[in-house]
């Protein structure tokens, strides 16, 4: 398996990632290059080697920012909860998808999931040991603070939520025909209103 790179950080390291992550999400990962990350970065292919040893590499780092990109959102939502009191609102924004409206407009994400799943498996062991936690403490200030209901035990709905997942994850990866039929963003919207909400008429 492809891990990020933990050497030390360069400018030009930087630039290049900077130049993959936005080729990448805005393309998909067939469309893009070597070359053309070290175009839009303005380095030499030798730059590029020195830092990454092939393509799967630099993916294995853009798929690190966006991962990074929902755990610094809880990290921000229980900090400011901390220093106040947790709102509905913010606690409503861990998940707001319109961040990602990037990664749901381009073929990054479902290509991820058929050339490199095992990038995905890495992701979904993040999630495990480095979001859980936070998630998990959310969910327990939301208790306390009355954003959810008091008859909930958080255990329970953290253990509902990550089978669900893992049934999402499975349909992504066994039955991709079935997700075709989907606009991404719309199926993500509809899947946390559902969790968010039930299925009940909303009064």
């Amino acid at each position: 398996m492809t891990k990020p790179n933990r050497a030390r950080k360069s400018p030009k390291r930087e630039q290049l990632l900077d130049a993959a992550e936005q080729l990448l999400i805005q393309k998909g990962i067939q469309a893009v290059t070597v070359e053309e990350i070290v175009r839009e970065a303005d380095a030499s292919k030798a730059t590029y080697y020195k830092h990454f040893n092939d393509k799967k590499a630099i993916v294995a780092h853009v798929v690190e920012r966006v991962f990074h990109l929902s755990l610094n959102r809880i990290e921000q939502v229980l900090k400011e909860a901390k220093d106040q009191k947790l709102t509905q609102e913010s606690f409503l924004a861990v998940f707001d998808v319109k961040d990602y409206e990037a990664l749901f407009q381009s073929d990054f994400l479902k290509e991820l999931n058929s050339q490199y799943p095992d990038l995905v498996d890495q992701y979904n062991d993040w999630v495990m040991t480095k979001r859980l936690p936070l998630f998990r403490e959310l969910m327990r200030m939301a208790k306390i603070d009355g954003i959810i209901r008091i008859d909930i035990d958080p255990d329970v709905l953290i253990h509902y939520t990550f089978a669900v997942r893992q049934a999402m994850k499975d349909l992504f990866r066994h039955q991709p025909e079935v997700m075709e039929q989907y606009d991404l963003k719309d199926f993500s919207e509809q899947f946390f209103d559902i969790y968010l909400n039930g299925i009940l008429e909303k009064k």
